[in-house]
């Protein structure tokens, strides 16, 4: 029979792992608010800003600017670039571990060439270097409420490389955040930008730039690209926190099952032994007497 001092020990220290866990949960319930308002806001304005770039992309023709154009080789004879938005810690479920079943995935179906990545996040960098991936930059501790300026480093090295003809495409890798019990992984296209299925050019003559046609392409398309990176990594902090709260309740509520078993078998065992010295306390008194 197990002693009752080794169910004390294991009852505090379970215990102890329940109140950090708790704490993990409420921390992440405190910022996912703040997360979650940050990436719905932004909904917004990145739908208005998708609709008008393709209102413009069907007025226009592609080749009038690169970021509209794909390169002219195979794409089994180019590179490809995935940016990938994981976290720098982990106890966040399958947060991270989605989004690499996703790539995996995506590295499967690809049709020759080679991809690089761009990571955001520890998490993606370790698990990229241990599968061999070639990384061309890393960013770990990103600010928790990044801003445009933050993300710009990035979009810069999109960008370059893209307009450069290095990559053939470029995708991003995040997971969005849909609701607190639900987080889809995502792979979307960024570069070329997406137009529209319908025809190009359709009634151009309805149309003015000002001051002229290459200005707004120059000033609207990189601040689409820019929206873009930056609504993906908002909605995965948001997917981020949300992820981590239920899983640390998860953690939580398990913990608290445990320590009522093992105080169930603790008092039973304890009632055990309580029985015993009395059964012998008696038996020892009847052979006194």
């Amino acid at each position: 029979m197990a002693s009752l001092q080794l169910y004390r020990r294991r009852i505090k220290s379970i215990s102890s792992t329940r109140q950090i866990t708790k704490a993990m949960e409420l921390v992440a319930a405190s910022k996912l608010r703040k997360a979650q308002d940050q990436a719905i806001k932004l909904r917004e304005y990145a739908s208005i800003t998708n609709e008008f770039v393709r209102l413009l992309s069907s007025v226009v023709d592609p080749k009038s600017h690169p970021l509209l154009t794909a390169s002219d080789a195979d794409v089994g004879s180019k590179k490809q670039l995935i940016i990938v938005i994981t976290s720098d810690r982990g106890l966040a479920g399958a947060y991270n571990s989605q989004l690499m079943r996703k790539i995996v995935e995506f590295e499967s179906a690809k049709q020759g060439g080679t991809i690089e990545y761009i990571t955001i996040g520890k998490k993606g960098q370790d698990f990229l270097t241990r599968r061999g991936m070639p990384i061309m930059a890393t960013f770990t501790k990103f600010a928790p409420n990044p801003s445009t300026q933050d993300i710009a480093p990035i979009v810069q090295l999109a960008s370059e490389g893209f307009l450069a003809k290095e990559y053939y495409s470029i995708h991003i890798a995040y997971t969005e955040f849909v609701s607190t019990i639900k987080q889809v992984p995502q792979i979307i296209q960024l570069l070329p930008l997406q137009t529209p299925s319908s025809e190009l050019l359709e009634k151009p003559s309805e149309y003015r730039f000002e001051p002229n046609r290459d200005e707004v392409l120059e000033f609207i398309l990189p601040r689409a690209l820019e929206m873009v990176i930056y609504g993906a990594i908002l909605e995965s902090i948001a997917a981020e926190h949300s992820s981590r709260m239920i899983a640390m309740k998860s953690a939580s509520d398990n913990a608290k099952d445990l320590v009522d078993d093992l105080q169930l078998t603790y008092n039973s065992v304890r009632q055990a032994k309580i029985t015993q010295e009395l059964a012998e306390i008696a038996i020892a008194a009847e052979a006194i007497t």
